[in-house]
């Protein structure tokens, strides 16, 4: 049996481990939180509680609860993705938050992700504090993923506002770290304070992204709503929508509010959109009173925005470096290193940010560009395979180990990182998707039009949009790119 077809056994039988696993590879079902996986399980840090399925996800959840899995010192561990699909057998459209649904009950807990998904949240109802997390003070969340979630708070459009709505949460008063979100978190009538991340952050928000998209009255931002506390090494890259009459709502943040209210290393490309009679409106920030930005940037051509932000007249607060970019320049890497940010890991502290080979703007260190590509060359194929096999049985102990042929982040290089290898075979990078949203459409259309027949010399050009890279052409947005271009309309 040649090599081409001993891999191909692997793969396919990697695969098929994967999508139907021996009894000994199911995790425990019920609800046990984990111990009928590990006795010891007791909520420590050391023994979590796990949650390895919706049963488990479940009886996390309920209110009845919150003493055992929400309090503080509580340590919880997600084991698995989920998906909360309101069409799959047992899922619901939620009608409060799903954990901490009130101000008076709030979760103190850690939750860790652990590089998992929760996907197709659906919450609607006239309520308070919307999102997967209604209230969170002094817990933590991190290395979670919120996915295609849909958040919507039905108020009326007179009489008692109904405030603190987002895609994680509504209100943190915690440590939010290396967490995203994608979706649509939309307030409707007296609905205010949304984000498509958080609601209201007291607390800290670091190394998170959002491309969420929000529609509001009152304080919309495409990460946070209002921050009165301290966002760190984030970016947003949602749509931001103010209905009529509407204030207070930029790219990353609606209102950045208070002497301890602190934004910085932050960037957003989101378009801005204002309704009739809006004010106080900007790409970054809609509006800052005692606050402070720094080393902060927006992208002036997909926001349409040259305004970043609005400031208070008699409590200004501390503006340094947040400055609107052409995407030209939000792509080149001299952008955010003279800007101080970090892209170095070798110094002794590892790196927040990094960028791609192609022009792109910066993205978490944490972040895969695609899941699988081992050898970062943009597509899962035998240079990965070869990569992993020359790392194989490898541990975190032993000299040489490369963490990320570790798919599964369980320190050992082994035929379960195979398998998710072989579950992302040949997934390219998707030539055309300018916008990096994973998919070629309208909206990158629209960004080749917007450069079209420039030449590097000109503002305008784009070089993610210059798919054609040999022959005369070479060098101009013009019709050899817009046939490449075509060749991958609607690839996701």
């Amino acid at each position: 049996m040649n090599a081409v077809r001993v891999l191909r056994v692997m793969v396919v039988v990697c695969v098929v481990t994967t999508l139907f696993p021996t009894e000994d590879f199911l995790w425990a079902a019920g609800g046990d939180m984990g111990a009928g996986t590990e006795p010891l399980t007791d909520g420590s840090e050391a023994y979590p509680w796990l949650i390895e399925d919706f049963a488990d996800f479940q009886v996390f959840a309920n209110v009845a609860n919150a003493a055992i899995y929400w309090a503080a010192g509580v340590h919880t561990r997600l084991m698995c993705d989920l998906d909360l699909d309101p069409v799959l057998p047992g899922r619901v459209i939620y009608t409060t938050a799903v954990i901490a649904p009130f101000m008076t009950i709030s979760f103190a807990g850690h939750l860790d992700g652990d590089g998992h998904n929760i996907s197709n949240l659906t919450v609607n109802n006239v309520q308070s504090c919307l999102g997967l997390f209604g209230s969170i003070n002094n817990g933590a969340v991190n290395r979670l993923g919120l996915v295609n979630i849909n958040i919507c708070c039905s108020a009326p459009s007179s009489g008692k506002e109904y405030p603190y709505h987002g895609g994680l949460c509504g209100i943190n008063n915690g440590l939010i770290s290396n967490c995203f979100v994608t979706g649509s978190v939309v307030g409707e009538g007296n609905s205010i304070f949304i984000g498509g991340f958080c609601g209201r952050n007291y607390g800290q928000i670091e190394n998170c992204f959002s491309t969420t998209c929000v529609i509001g009255l009152y304080a919309l931002g495409g990460l946070c709503g209002s921050n009165d506390g301290v966002i760190i090494n984030c970016y947003a890259k949602g749509s931001v929508t103010g209905a009529g009459n509407s204030r207070c709502f930029g790219g990353l943040c609606g209102r950045n509010n208070g002497y301890h209210a602190i934004i910085t290393n932050c960037y957003a490309t989101g378009y801005i959109a204002e309704g009739v009679n809006s004010a106080d409106f900007g790409g970054f920030c809609g509006y800052q009173q005692d606050g402070q930005m720094g080393n902060c940037f927006w992208d002036m051509d997909t926001s349409l925005k040259t305004v970043g932000y609005n400031l208070d007249d008699f409590s200004p607060g501390i503006i340094n470096n947040v400055v609107g970019k052409t995407t030209f320049e939000m792509q080149l890497p001299d952008t955010f290193l003279m800007a101080g940010w970090d892209f170095v890991g070798d110094d002794g502290d590892p790196a927040d940010w990094k960028m791609r080979a192609k022009p792109y703007y910066p993205i978490l260190n944490w972040q895969r560009d695609v899941y699988g590509d081992v050898a970062f060359d943009g597509v899962v194929n035998l240079a990965d395979v070869a990569l992993m096999a020359g790392q194989w049985m490898l541990t975190a102990a032993d000299g040489g180990y490369l963490e990320r042929c570790d798919l599964l982040d369980d320190d050992v290089i082994d035929g379960g990182d195979l398998a998710v290898l072989a579950g992302y075979w040949l997934y390219p990078e998707i030539t055309g998707d300018f916008d990096d949203e994973s998919g070629v459409n309208l909206a990158d259309f629209a960004m080749l039009s917007s450069a079209w027949q420039a030449v590097p010399s000109d503002p305008s050009y784009l070089p993610v949009c210059n798919l054609n890279d040999s022959g005369a052409s070479e060098g101009i947005i013009d019709l050899a790119d817009l046939a490449i271009f075509c060749e991958h309309w609607l690839e996701n």
